[in-house]
């Protein structure tokens, strides 16, 4: 048990320094965070326009048939697309994130 703590520790450090260099000093996340000088309007934008949610330009309605979705996906070949993941509040609850997270953790491999 007590080999059991220690590595948990132990694991958990190496982990949380790993994570700490990535955001920080290595700043290897840049690449999935790029900035645009047109960030307000887009916003503005989103926030007029859309509900809170993740989206998925472009896609079909819930409930197309199979021949939508597919003349979609051909008219859609070499075309634009995003994926939007919006949120009408930024809430930098840390502590409930780390519960969440610690929850699915304990209870996933349950299943």
């Amino acid at each position: 048990m007590k080999k059991n703590i220690i590595a948990s520790v132990v694991g958990g450090l190496i982990l949380f320094l790993w994570q700490f260099l990535s955001w920080t000093i290595l700043d290897m996340h840049r690449p999935m965070q790029n900035y645009t000088p047109k960030q307000q309007e887009i916003l503005d934008f989103l926030g007029r326009n859309l509900e809170q949610g993740n989206y998925y330009l472009p896609t079909t309605p819930k409930g197309a048939t199979m021949e939508e979705n597919e003349k979609l996906m051909n008219e859609s070949i070499g075309k634009p697309w995003a994926e939007i993941r919006y949120h009408k509040a930024m809430n930098t609850n840390m502590p409930l994130n780390m519960i969440r997270g610690f929850l699915i953790t304990r209870f996933h491999k349950n299943f």
